[in-house]
């Protein structure tokens, strides 16, 4: 669908939406954000990911991309509470174990640097991370952890300081963790971290899709009455 249709489509679904719902799904896309996306390996837990997405909705991050290598995704409805509708969700799971690899060199071909969570000598803390470029952060699975193809491929590792007996943290309070701090200080930078124009205008159609019902059927007969 060309750029003119899509604005001609974006505005007759507006139709049907009352102007708060209007305001809100504006004022919630004038908080997004690419500049920061999260990356799960093998996560397998349908609570843990569900929440992962919840937090990435609610801190206004858009992308999120699941590398299913050995263990499926799933989601638990009732945890995400409707935020993988909100969401980008990108799945990696074709190319058999090298999906990690797949995801790395898209992710690379957009602009992002890419920061594995793993413990080590040469971990950095999340201070250290540049918000120049783009920065991918990558979570592993809940018992194993990241692959050493994630931890390898990496550009840097980052790792949450501990002061307790516990080893590690939840998977999803890291990334509450990560993502929060990082967010936050991306939001007080002088960096332009808010989406394109041309990025907005896309949501925006693709969210008023999901809010508006029987969209299909209202959108079928736009482009029949357009083309008519």
């Amino acid at each position: 669908m060309d750029s003119t249709t899509a604005a001609a489509l974006t505005a007759h679904l507006e139709r049907f939406m009352s102007p708060e719902r209007i305001a809100r799904l504006n004022a919630v896309l004038e908080n997004r954000t690419r500049q920061l996306a999260l990356v799960l390996e093998d996560v397998y837990k349908a609570q843990n990911a569900s929440a992962t997405i919840r937090t990435c909705d609610a801190l206004g991050i858009q992308d999120v991309h699941i590398i299913e290598n050995h263990s499926p995704f799933s989601l638990d409805a009732k945890v995400s509470m409707g935020s993988c509708q909100w969401a980008t969700l990108h799945r990696w799971r074709e190319s058999g174990g090298a999906n990690t690899d797949a995801c790395y060199t898209a992710l690379r071909d957009q602009g992002y640097r890419i920061i594995a969570t793993a413990p080590g000598p040469a971990s950095l803390s999340l201070d250290d991370i540049g918000l120049e470029s783009r920065c991918a952060f990558v979570f592993g699975n809940e018992e194993q952890g990241l692959s050493a193809a994630a931890i390898g491929g990496a550009d840097a590792c980052v790792s949450l300081p501990m002061y307790g007996f516990t080893q590690s943290y939840n998977i999803s309070v890291s990334v509450g963790i990560v993502l929060m701090h990082m967010s936050a200080r991306l939001r007080s930078s002088g960096i332009d971290w808010r989406l394109s124009e041309e990025e907005k205008a896309s949501l925006r159609l693709e969210w008023y899709r999901t809010v508006v019902r029987s969209d299909d059927l209202i959108e079928k007969r736009f482009l029949m009455n357009s083309q008519a």
